[in-house]
């Protein structure tokens, strides 16, 4: 019987879940479509600045409210909903931003990549430009790298699939590792908590 109310309650929390993303991501096309209040970035700096930030606030809405949310119909539901529709307006007026720039070009680039990356991570992580400068040159090294070993999404293999996934893994573990050195010591969890180990070439921001 535990093991079944357990299965049931975890059935419940991913259907929560699902129809929560489902309204979330409803209200970004609404917001898209009808082009109300959307203040977008301007460039391609805006832009990755702009991502990193939202990146963060969607973790951290997510690590406030933690898996559940709070109950529906309750004073801490309605800051719930108040807090997801900014982000959904936000989260709008990057997927428009971003469709706008050219992504494609943008990834297909390791030198714009890991500059668009680098700058995600300096405003998600609040840091200061000596720091950023430091870790820069490891992001361009590892994307130079990546796309030199035909690592880059572009150039995925129809076939041994796993091992180039393997290969992938281990050169964003390598990178991750030499920009966590780079960091203040104060900023490392949260690099940890934003990214992980498989930050490289993840690059887009979920909704939460």
């Amino acid at each position: 019987r535990a093991t079944l109310a357990k299965e049931l309650d975890s059935g419940r929390l991913a259907l929560r879940r699902a129809a929560d993303r489902t309204r979330f991501l409803q209200d970004v096309t609404g917001y898209i479509l009808s082009g109300t209040g959307l203040e977008l970035p301007k460039d391609t700096t805006e832009s990755s600045l702009f991502a990193g930030q939202l990146h963060r606030r969607m973790a951290d809405h997510h690590a406030k409210w933690g898996e559940k949310g709070p109950p529906e119909g309750s004073p801490d539901y309605a800051e719930f909903l108040r807090e997801r529709d900014e982000l959904a307006q936000d989260y709008a007026d990057l997927s428009k931003s971003l469709a706008e720039m050219n992504l494609p070009e943008v990834i297909s680039d390791p030198r714009k990549v890991a500059d668009f990356q680098s700058l995600q991570i300096y405003a998600a992580l609040e840091l200061n430009s000596d720091t950023w400068g430091r870790l820069q040159p490891a992001m361009s090294r590892a994307y130079e790298e990546g796309f030199q070993r035909r690592l880059n999404g572009a150039s995925r293999p129809e076939q041994n699939v796993a091992a180039w996934e393997a290969e992938r893994g281990a050169l964003s573990q390598r990178a991750y590792d030499e920009i966590l050195h780079q960091l203040p010591a104060d900023k490392r969890a949260d690099f940890a908590r934003l990214y992980g180990p498989s930050f490289l070439w993840n690059i887009k921001v979920e909704g939460p």
